[in-house]
């Protein structure tokens, strides 16, 4: 055990060698890709907003500010799935209309005090899985 535990402390210092980039500059140019990648089209985001305005708890869509982007289950995105996330109109100066953006970006934690409204829809089956829909907050005001 002596002479194995300074050579053990050795070898955890070693490293092969420095990576090719700095993890920072990685995830900098990953974002990049995700923010110039291109955004799912009205005609599909149609189709997304008829399933949704079938689901009780979301209804009129007038009512939504409502943002999609292509789905980003991994670090690849992921077209066949658009994700969506809408929030409740009125308050705070949330202002009610379709809006894209890049992928992943629907993801972000959020603390507004509003009702909203969180899933995805699969393209391939035409189904809405609603993981969330409700008061971001309990005691928040809904209207």
């Amino acid at each position: 055990m002596r002479t194995t535990f300074p050579l053990m402390l050795a070898l955890v210092g070693c490293h092969a060698g420095q990576p090719k980039h700095e993890p920072s500059e990685t995830l900098s140019q990953f974002i990049r890709q995700l923010e110039a990648y291109p955004k799912p089209p009205d005609a599909l985001l149609d189709q997304v907003e008829l399933k949704l305005q079938a689901i009780p708890c979301i209804g009129n869509l007038s009512r939504w500010k409502r943002l999609y982007t292509y789905g980003l289950p991994t670090r690849k995105v992921d077209e066949s799935q658009i994700d969506f996330k809408l929030m409740l109109a009125g308050r705070l100066g949330i202002k009610s209309g379709r809006q894209t953006d890049f992928p992943g970006s629907t993801r972000s934690i959020d603390d507004t005090p509003i009702k909203m409204a969180m899933g995805s829809f699969n393209r391939k089956t035409g189904k809405v899985t609603l993981e969330f829909c409700a008061s971001n907050f309990p005691g928040a005001d809904e209207r």
